[in-house]
């Protein structure tokens, strides 16, 4: 059975494709990926993370030693966010700074632990062996 994604809403196993497929075209740009958040700005993304935790923007200020105004700024696209909050902003969410900045595609440990495996083989022939093992193992 495969298990789905609450944040892509698609399969492991199809969300394994794609990102494997990018790696083979020799790409990790989020462009790649179908299921980036590119439709929404900075603001909306922190403002989606945040509910998705089910946090209050009092809640999220309190947790970062802010006012809720300013994170009310900071989801409404009012005041520039200097990296250093992002980074923060990033942690306390449980997302990254490149999903928070640019919609770039959010990947669990377990893909990136994948990700790494497969980028360990090293040799091309053997990537590819690998690869189309795990197409197997999805029945692809």
């Amino acid at each position: 059975m495969s298990m789905i994604s609450r944040e892509t809403g698609m399969t492991h196993a199809r969300y394994l494709d794609i990102v494997t497929s990018a790696l083979l075209i020799g790409t990790g740009r989020g462009d790649v990926f179908v299921f980036g958040d590119k439709d929404h700005t900075v603001g909306e993304r922190i403002r989606l993370k945040r509910k998705s935790m089910g946090l209050s923007q009092e809640e999220l200020a309190e947790r970062m030693h802010v006012t809720a105004a300013l994170i009310s700024n900071y989801e409404n696209d009012k005041v520039d966010i200097k990296s250093s909050v992002m980074r923060e902003l990033a942690e306390h969410l449980g997302t990254t700074v490149a999903y928070l900045i640019d919609g770039d595609p959010e990947i669990d440990t377990d893909i990136k632990n994948l990700i790494s495996v497969y980028l360990m083989l090293g040799r091309p022939n053997v990537q590819k062996v690998a690869l189309e093992q795990m197409k197997i193992l999805n029945g692809v």
